[in-house]
């Protein structure tokens, strides 16, 4: 009988998103032979991190355990907010064997900084199971159940853009709160029957300031994952205004079910979008620039199909079952 290689993660009981990656990565990883545990007690064994901010807290590399990470977005020069800990993961290297991050920006300024041997990039990916192309009937009953009406063009964001974890009211600017909202105005001049349909916590700044330029929205936090393609199935769009990222995860799951996306140049999403071919990507942050392509994508039904055939294509090359030898390398299992 072989012995399975335990695998501590820590994260499989987080929320939103780093929660839902954890549980692909178990999923995994089991397929290969790994037996995962979210015990905290372990002892000349695998431990996973729930997330960079663990590090500083971490004293599992002190009983012979192999210590791993995500380091998903946290630009020192980008988002001062994170420079004390990047510099801490610089100086206390022996805590940990390895960081997974996402994206090639990332990957160089760790590499700069001398970690280049710990790094192992892997995107975030999508589970195409779940997230996939719904029937019509079905996308008009969603809109029926939600008091949307079918002539609205809805678009969407699914994120966390507030801090902390009540309501959000005070803006996390790296996600561009403040740019969705001033895009979105931008947007209803133009095309006056505009739905905003937010999901995640934390939305309050949003919520605040759609209300005070008068576009119709719904918010709920979904706590069943699995309905999540539902509502992306619904939207004419997806819209992604952030500073700094490093998927979003979403980019992918719009794409897995065949929603066109728009997006800032940041994350994963400068590496996967080939623009005007599967996605829509701005060369900078301006409202002004994501307005303009959102009012053509709405206009252009020829580029709307091209755009949809496509990025499902996009989907499906970084479905998580195509990750395994990548884990497996980073693992070493």
């Amino acid at each position: 009988m072989v012995n399975k290689q335990k695998i501590h993660f820590l994260g499989l009981n987080k929320i939103w998103v780093p929660g839902r990656e954890f549980h692909h990565l178990k999923e995994i990883l089991s397929e290969v032979g790994c037996k995962i545990t979210n015990s905290r007690i372990a002892f000349n064994s695998k431990v996973y991190l729930e997330d960079k901010y663990s590090l500083k807290k971490s004293f599992y590399h002190l009983f012979k355990n192999k210590v791993y990470f995500d380091y998903f977005h946290g630009n020192p020069l980008i988002s001062p907010e994170f420079k004390d800990l990047f510099d801490y993961t610089l100086k206390n290297q022996n805590k940990f064997s390895k960081i997974r991050v996402t994206n090639n920006q990332i990957y160089e300024i760790f590499s700069k900084n001398g970690l280049k041997e710990k790094l192992k990039k892997i995107y975030i990916g999508v589970d195409n199971r779940i997230f996939n192309q719904i029937e019509n009937y079905k996308k008009i009953e969603i809109k029926k159940k939600l008091n949307i009406p079918n002539d609205y063009i809805i678009v969407g964001s699914f994120q966390k853009d507030g801090v902390g974890w009540r309501d959000g009211s005070k803006p996390k600017l790296i996600k561009g709160p403040d740019i969705f909202i001033e895009t979105i105005k931008l947007i209803k001049k133009a095309k006056p029957n505009l739905f905003v349909l937010l999901l995640g916590p934390s939305r309050g700044f949003v919520k605040n300031e759609l209300e005070k330029i008068n576009v119709k929205f719904l918010h709920f936090y979904e706590n069943d994952y699995l309905d999540m393609k539902n509502y992306y199935n619904i939207l004419d769009f997806y819209l992604i205004c952030s500073r700094e990222e490093g998927g979003p995860k979403s980019l992918l799951e719009s794409m897995a079910c065949s929603v066109p996306v728009i997006t800032t140049p940041v994350g994963q999403t400068v590496e996967l979008v080939k623009n005007r071919e599967n996605a829509l990507i701005t060369d900078n942050f301006s409202p002004k620039s994501l307005s303009e392509v959102s009012i053509e994508l709405i206009e252009d039904k020829n580029l709307q199909r091209n755009i949809k055939t496509n990025c499902k294509k996009t989907a499906l090359k970084n479905d998580y079952k195509n990750q395994i030898l990548l884990w497996k390398d980073f693992l070493n299992v």
